[in-house]
């Protein structure tokens, strides 16, 4: 999924939060063609940042693939934390 769909897709489970307890935004996913670049550092940033907002205090896990792009996408998050 790009960045906006991601999330509005938050901001849609934003409004059921009673009904789980923690989000995985899973940017690892190759094989659907429409997805955030995890190797784009800037592109996980939003996402992630644009998701976290929207669900407030709920859990938010991140899922991203292995390998050395993975270390720009962290690199984004200082903290190594999504909640900041």
């Amino acid at each position: 999924y790009k960045r906006q769909e991601v999330i509005e897709v938050a901001e849609r489970l934003s409004e059921r939060r009673d009904a789980f307890a923690a989000v995985e935004l899973n940017l690892s996913c190759p094989n659907t063609g429409r997805r955030v670049d995890a190797g784009d550092a800037e592109e996980v940033a939003e996402a992630v940042r644009g998701a976290r907002a929207a669900l407030g205090d709920k859990p938010l896990l991140v899922k991203l693939a292995p390998g050395d792009r993975i270390l720009k996408a962290a690199a984004a998050f200082p903290d190594r934390r999504c909640d900041r």
